[in-house]
């Protein structure tokens, strides 16, 4: 059931490489899907004062038929509709912009979307083509809405049937066999004399000092900013210049990053406040390399050579596996180290807020002062 929460979003992103040729936003359109997702943050902030004003009558289980809904609704439209577009504000636009799994299906969907420059009849225009995809962006979307759906159906089961009570009472009487032979042997080798075990607190101790707890909340902060607001934004304009195979390279392999810093996390369990800042130091300055190449398109450093490519994929992939860490990291010391229970809904608000300072003023770089460039298909760049 799960699944359903975000795979609509991730597989919107995974996809962009086949939309933007076919969209009149262009390479503006991971900045806009950005904004719209930062916008859609006032849901989660009505569902909080919902929350305070009704307390105990209180239920998250319209919401969360809500969200399922409204993703299944939004991958139908998107696959049916993805490619229209109306005027609004006397421009032409799209019509909708409503981690694991979607990666899998991009990497079933092949590498497309490479322009390929045709000469028209005896002149000296060049029209672009696209190469095609083992199956289209609408099948892709189905392919999502129907992994939605499939959450729908298993959380009406979880609501409405004995499913839950069934495997506990299986669950129950698995433990009762257990504990029945647990039994037998203690009643064979149970001392003559009784042993008192003392009882210790499974709680962590709580030491975290309120500096220690704001400039965790700071990072947290910055790091999110930059790897949740800032750059999904740029990342056509860090990426297409090294040709559209980087894209889907990219699009394939930072997905894994997030659960790689999972999989560190599980034996790196203690990060130190000072690894903490210099984790973040390093990952700014692998974020200002990133923003550097965008700001240089449509001729970045090493622009059409696969040196260029293995050079922007390993620096976001690098930059991504550190945001990871760093959120961990922050999370889990703030979990068990402060003192107040509210530590972690300040965590998550500080996500929130790096997210919208990010992406606000990215957005308006991109598309108010159009201060990052695009390339035209069929035109030469780069000429030394």
């Amino acid at each position: 059931m799960n699944l359903s929460a975000w795979i609509d979003l991730q597989g919107l992103f995974v996809e962009i490489p086949l939309i933007i040729p076919h969209t009149p936003e262009g390479w503006t359109l991971p900045s806009i899907a950005a904004i719209c997702i930062c916008a859609a943050n006032i849901v989660p902030a009505i569902v909080v004062i919902l929350r305070w004003w009704q307390g105990k009558k209180f239920s998250e289980i319209p919401y969360i038929y809500l969200i399922i809904i409204v993703g299944v609704i939004a991958c139908f439209v998107l696959a049916l509709f993805w490619q229209r577009t109306i005027f609004i504000f006397g421009r032409e636009r799209s019509e909708a912009l409503t981690s694991a799994i979607p990666t899998i299906l991009i990497l079933a969907q092949g590498v497309a979307g490479e322009t390929i420059c045709i000469q028209t009849g005896n002149s000296t225009i060049f029209e672009p083509t696209y190469t095609q995809p083992r199956f289209s962006v609408r099948i892709f979307m189905f392919c999502i809405a129907g992994i939605i759906v499939a959450s729908l159906i298993a959380f009406i089961l979880l609501r409405w049937t004995n499913i839950v009570t069934l495997a506990d009472a299986a669950d129950v009487d698995e433990r009762k066999k257990i504990k029945s032979n647990t039994d037998i042997v203690h009643e064979e080798s149970e001392p003559m004399v009784t042993i008192v075990k003392s009882q210790t607190s499974s709680k962590s101790t709580k030491t975290m000092s309120k500096r220690v707890f704001r400039l965790l909340l700071v990072i947290n902060t910055i790091n999110s900013t930059i790897a949740y607001g800032c750059l999904p934004s740029l990342s056509t304009y860090a990426l297409l210049p090294f040709g559209q195979t980087a894209f889907y390279y990219w699009s394939v392999t930072i997905p894994i990053a997030y659960p790689l810093s999972l999989i560190l996390s599980l034996f790196w369990k203690s990060v130190s406040t000072n690894m903490i800042i210099f984790q973040s130091i390093f990952n700014a300055f692998l974020s200002a390399l990133i923003f550097i190449i965008a700001k240089q398109s449509p001729c970045p450093w090493l622009a059409d050579t696969t040196q260029g490519a293995l050079m922007i994929i390993t620096i976001w992939f690098i930059m991504s596996f550190i945001s990871g860490i760093l959120r961990i990291a922050i999370g889990n010391r703030i979990k068990s180290e402060w003192i107040d229970e509210k530590g972690m809904f300040y965590y998550g608000a500080t996500v929130q807020l790096g997210l919208l300072l990010g992406t606000i003023p990215i957005y308006f770089l991109i598309n108010v002062f159009n201060l990052f460039i695009d390339r035209q298909p069929c035109q030469t760049y780069c000429i030394s």
